[in-house]
């Protein structure tokens, strides 16, 4: 019965942590974008630059914080079985955080620097491509590679350490950057020499 409820808690976390994260997130970004590109009067470009941001970058990012959360919640220190299919989510939620970014980006391009919901769609289709999505699952498919090969020595060490579960967010927050930052510095180091 604790393995259910565990796992129930662990959906619950990465839900509540991948909402949460992907609208502060949208919201944040397309003020600041928006505020921005008004200076030179792009203020029209600003839902591209998002989506785009959101589909290559923070999507992937959101989403293996969510599940690595989901994980070290549904996962008692004395259990021997990890969940490592929960780490299959990554991919499809980094593009869902994409999805759910949009409408919110539309919503505050709009009332920071009134641009019409048809000038937004039409500047997101003009810049977004197939192979921006493609790389959004990719990237979220080698963080969940990753994550899912170092799950072990996050557990282990909070196992011994911590018992908070503020404490257990800020772990597992810190983990995912520690194990996302190669991937990231090989793909913008493999982008620079090619």
């Amino acid at each position: 019965m604790r393995d259910a409820r565990a796992a129930v808690y662990g959906v619950w976390i990465c839900a509540g942590w991948f909402l949460a994260g992907t609208v502060l997130a949208a919201f944040a970004m397309t003020w600041q974008t928006a505020s921005s590109l008004e200076t030179f009067g792009a203020h029209a470009l600003t839902g591209s630059v998002v989506i785009l941001s959101f589909l290559r970058l923070f999507g992937p990012k959101i989403a293996a914080v969510s599940v690595l959360l989901a994980v070290v919640f549904a996962s008692h220190p004395s259990d021997r079985r990890i969940p490592y299919a929960a780490f299959a989510a990554i991919p499809p939620l980094a593009l869902a955080a994409a999805a759910l970014a949009a409408p919110v980006s539309m919503g505050v391009a709009a009332l920071v620097s009134a641009v019409p919901p048809a000038v937004f769609w039409t500047e997101v289709a003009r810049y977004v491509r197939p192979g921006d999505v493609l790389f959004g699952f990719g990237r979220g498919c080698a963080y969940a590679l990753a994550l899912a090969a170092s799950v072990h020595f996050v557990l282990r060490w909070l196992q011994g350490h911590v018992q908070s579960g503020v404490a257990k967010v800020l772990v597992s927050w810190l983990a995912a950057a520690a194990v996302t930052a190669p991937i990231d510095f090989g793909i913008e180091l493999f982008a620079a020499v090619v």
